[in-house]
């Protein structure tokens, strides 16, 4: 017995429940035995109601964001998580790798954080104690392991020579220890420590080399145990035959150790406090409880690394994250020019002004330039190439002086340094607005360089929404090229990928509502009403995501800014109106998806990813994906709780999204824990990365094998996953509808899962990846995946260049590839309510296990799929076929038989897919969709494929895809 399920009323633009949430499946499964011929018959039943378009990602939009990202020069937003280990009254206790941010933030780095303490009682989050760090409260001194993970020195050869990384902090001393380990991963005490001090002139970090072939590996976790080996003895520093520091120390003669493990620190061991977090607390603070989610926050002005990182990356990257990429230098260690973030006045003149901009110090003779590399030739898919058309270069100056600033290209090998003269701006004790035009006289082949503003002389100058963009668009908006684009594929809803991925240094509700460019930790600097400013212009609805880590009264904020009216009293509301926008954002959207971080299972995301927590009232235990929906639960009572939420019937339009895993059951879990959560969604690539799976090569096989990963994980795991969410919708008495957050064509990338890929490798993989069987293969993905029930799907990204990307770059073509061409036709003339249509015969192979594929017998290699709307039914039929492979003299074409519930049609046209399987539009469009008018047979009820319905004069040609739109029909 099925229970019945009512349909809300903001899920009527996503069709009728009934026939999406209890669907049958798609086809009837495959023939007992191969066919030459494929024969399928379109019914009348509704297996999945009013498709909606495939909707894409965007990593960040707008004209001119990747030139000078962070020329808005706002504070940086530094906010972490971490789980508490142990009770203690007043202090957060956790695993120094956290507190410490990997051995990066030093003493004193988070005293004056703002701190949540969140815990589980009774099935709910909570917050049970908001605090801050006091003075002295951020304790990180201590040892940490310089071993790689899993490899120990061995016993028999108590010695190792250190060497330096480029970035650690010169002329400075560095204390080592060693402990013993036992056969079970018993750690001795420490060892007597011994100082050695890094190379004056800077050099090489105190860290084994992780290919040392001395390092041996150890499978058991190395643990503090009272009944360990003992210490050992003799420690000492000397010189090896080049001068290299070399550690030494005697033989443990104990029975039962196997090796040892070496430790450094940048305090001396009788000023090390350990790795802790010390709250201010006060009468009636309920303590910390191991267990306990702690979220911290601190706002950023200036970047000290004396005062925030430690010696081991004083000169890394990872020490650059607390400072605008435009700034070279730290704000406090030159003594003739030094520089801070400064709030700007309520009657700023500023256009586009958020909370502060940069004032810079000079002293006498010195300068300063903001900028960096930016720009690139055609030979490097890192930095935008620059198009010779004009640029519009702005920036807002003042100084206390008369004086000025230059804007020039900058690197030895810029061509357009020598072509595009520095350009001059005067400054006053006046906030003005400085303009300009360049352009680039030509494409830039080789090399990369750079732009940048110097300011000289004595003076303190005012900078601030430094910005290069194309004069043909506004800053931060779509190109006329990128709304053509989405006009043509049917305006997809966008998800916004530029709010998250952000790590520690992120941003705060004021930063987020900010007018495009003034946010320190978005990608392209994006923000909320520069992104939905340029979705509404482009007539898209958002998919918006947002970092897990807001405030209560931020998330009641984001509300109101999103829905209230603009009245005194109502401080973020007054802020949109400001900004030119009375009417609120939610009247703009039909619909708005809305999804919590990213991928909060992937540590790669962390700290933004959840950890399994125990409810302090019942003591159950709560896996990640538990946790996850719960603290999903958490974030939507907080946006329910805002009297705007109901007023602006925010329940209707806004749709909660959980992002899951298909090999985990993380996403399943936590819609369990998440009842209000509206999708179900999994990431659904074709081959990369995320399958596990290496490079392809252009080899028949290979293309076959991208053709085929349908039947192998696309339909597999979305009848799981459909069938996951048709049963939890019947067990809390509302849909939940199962889709994917992204998909597309994988990737394989040096790195990620120990993968190896070589350049000549990536080559050919974008070759094979973005050729028309891949194409094929995506469409192919998308149709079955909405057959078995998906009711959201996300195509990974709209955006242009190599890998995961829709477009090629300009200077590439700007060519649609073969996959993005193949949605846009599916959202433009394909969508309407899904048809059963039955698999009479087919040809097949069997399909052999892969290391995430599934083995399958008798895989069809041809497929068809049917919409309906009105009297206009759309036939979809694919060949996942490739001349020659898997039967040498295979030709791969198939004749092919369609039975159509009706007799005539007024029209018939075809749109079609059927160049060269292994035609490529990296370089050049190879391949198209095409569009053919045709008249109808005189009986459409058994449809032939042939020459005169636009196929093959055998049927349907290998690895192609024909949509036949037939209108007017019975």
């Amino acid at each position: 017995m099925r229970m019945p399920i009512s349909l809300p009323a903001g899920f009527r633009r996503l069709g009728a429940i009934g026939a999406l949430v209890f669907a049958a499946m798609a086809t009837t499964g495959c023939p007992a035995g191969s066919s030459d011929i494929a024969r399928f018959r379109v019914t009348d039943e509704v297996i999945n109601s009013d498709l909606q378009p495939i909707s894409a990602t965007i990593a960040g939009i707008g004209n001119g964001g990747r030139l000078l990202p962070g020329g808005g020069f706002e504070p940086t937003m530094f906010r972490t998580m971490i789980i508490a280990e142990h009770n203690a009254p007043d202090r957060v206790i956790a695993d120094a790798k956290y507190i410490s941010r990997y051995n990066t933030l030093r003493s004193g780095a988070l005293d004056d954080a703002e701190v949540e303490i969140y815990r589980i009682t009774n099935g709910a989050f909570e917050i049970v104690r908001r605090d801050r760090v006091p003075e002295g409260g951020f304790q990180a001194s201590g040892w940490s392991g310089i071993l790689p993970q899993g490899r120990i020195l061995p016993a028999d050869d108590p010695q190792v020579d250190l060497t330096w990384e480029p970035w650690y902090r010169p002329d400075v001393p560095t204390w080592f220890m060693v402990r013993a380990v036992d056969r079970d991963g018993a750690l001795s005490p420490p060892s007597a420590a011994v100082e050695v001090r890094s190379p004056a002139g800077g050099g090489k970090q105190g860290r084994i080399k992780r290919d040392a072939p001395k390092l041996t590996p150890f499978g058991a976790e190395l643990t503090e145990a009272e009944d360990g080996p003992e210490a050992p003895s003799g420690l000492r520093v000397d010189r090896g035959p080049d001068g290299t520091p070399r550690l030494s120390w005697r033989r443990a003669e104990a029975r039962g150790v196997v090796g040892y493990s070496v430790y450094s620190s940048d305090t001396a061991p009788e000023r090390q406090n350990g790795h802790y977090i010390e709250l201010e607390g006060g009468a009636g603070a309920p303590p910390i409880r191991a267990g306990d989610m702690v979220i911290l926050r601190k706002t950023f002005r200036d970047a000290s690394r004396k005062r925030l990182h430690n010696d081991r990356i004083w000169a890394a990257h990872a020490a650059k994250q607390l400072r605008s990429g435009l700034l070279d230098f730290w704000s406090d260690e030159d003594p003739h020019r030094s520089w801070i973030l400064r709030d700007h006045t309520p009657d700023t003149p500023v256009e586009g002004a958020g909370r502060t901009y940069l004032e810079l110090t000079l002293g006498v003779g010195q300068s300063a330039q903001i900028g960096g590399v930016n720009h690139g030739g055609v030979e490097q898919d890192w930095y935008d190439v620059l198009e010779p058309r004009p640029y519009r270069i702005e920036v807002w100056l003042r100084s206390d002086r008369p004086s000025r600033a230059t804007f020039s290209f900058t690197g030895g090998g810029n061509s357009y340094r020598k072509s595009i003269r520095p350009i001059t701006f005067e400054t006053g004790p006046e906030w003005r607005k400085a303009s300009a035009l360049i352009t680039p006289p030509s494409v830039m082949q080789n090399g990369t360089g750079g732009m940048a503003l110097e300011l000289k002389g004595k003076g303190v100058f005012g900078i601030d929404n430094f910005r290069v963009y194309r004069a043909d668009a506004g800053y931060l908006d779509f190109t006329p090229e990128e709304y053509a684009r989405l006009e043509n594929a049917a305006r997809p809803a966008l998800r916004t990928h530029a709010f998250i991925k952000t790590g520690v240094t992120t941003y705060d509700l004021e930063q987020f509502t900010n007018p495009g460019g003034a946010a320190s930790g978005t990608r392209m600097s994006n923000t909320l009403p520069q992104t939905l400013g340029v979705l509404e212009k482009a007539g898209v609805d958002p998919w918006l995501q947002v970092e897990p880590h807001f405030t209560p009264e931020e998330w009641l904020g984001l509300v109101e800014y999103l829905a209230a009216p603009a009245a005194p009293g109502r401080p973020w509301a007054e802020k949109r109106l400001t900004q030119g926008r009375a009417a609120p954002w939610t009247d703009a959207f039909d619909i708005i998806y809305f999804e919590i971080g990213n991928e909060t299972w992937n540590r790669l995301f962390q700290p933004w990813t959840f950890s399994p927590m125990a409810d302090a009232a019942t003591g159950e235990t709560y896996g990640r994906g538990e946790v996850y929906g719960l603290f999903q639960e958490h974030v939507i009572r907080s946006l329910r709780a805002s009297p705007w939420w109901k007023a602006a019937g925010l329940d209707a339009k806004v749709k909660f999204v959980i992002g899951g895993w298909n090999r985990l059951s993380y996403g399943e879990r936590a819609a369990q824990r998440s009842p209000n959560s509206d999708f179900m969604t999994v990431a659904a690539y074709n081959g990369g990365w995320d399958e596990n799976e290496g490079p392809p090569t252009r080899t028949p096989a290979s293309y076959f094998n991208v053709l085929n990963q349908v039947s192998q994980a696309s339909i597999p795991n979305a009848r799981k996953h459909a069938d996951e969410a048709r049963s939890l919708s019947r067990d809390r008495g509302r849909p939940l509808l199962s889709g994917t957050y992204e998909a597309g064509p994988g990737y394989a990338l040096n790195g990620l899962n120990n993968a190896r890929v070589t350049k000549e490798e990536a080559a050919v993989q974008e070759e094979v990846m973005k050729s028309q069987a891949a194409g094929v293969a995506t469409l192919d993905s998308f149709l079955a995946q909405a057959a078995e029930g998906y009711a959201l799907q996300n195509f990974f990204t709209f955006s242009e260049g190599v890998r995961w990307t829709s477009h090629a770059r300009w200077d590439k073509g700007g060519q649609a590839y073969p996959q993005w061409q193949l949605i846009a036709l599916l959202n433009r003339e394909g969508l309407g309510d899904m048809l059963q249509v039955d698999m009479r015969a087919t040809p097949t192979t069997d399909l052999t296990k892969g290391k995430l594929r599934i083995a399958v017998r008798n895989a069809p290699l041809v497929s068809a799929y049917a919409t309906r709307r009105g009297d206009r039914v759309n036939l979809f039929v694919i060949s996942r076929r490739v001349p020659g492979y898997p039967d040498a003299g295979d030709d791969g074409c198939t004749p092919t038989e369609i039975e159509l519930p009706f007799r005539t049609a007024r029209s018939l046209t075809l749109h079609r897919m059927d160049g060269v399987y292994d035609a490529t539009n990296v370089r050049r469009e190879e391949t198209r969709v095409e569009r053919l008018g045709l008249t109808p047979p005189a009986d459409l009820s058994r449809f032939s494929l042939s020459a005169a319905v636009g196929a093959a004069d055998c049927g349907l040609p290998p690895a192609s895809a024909f949509l036949y739109v037939f209108e007017g029909v019975e």
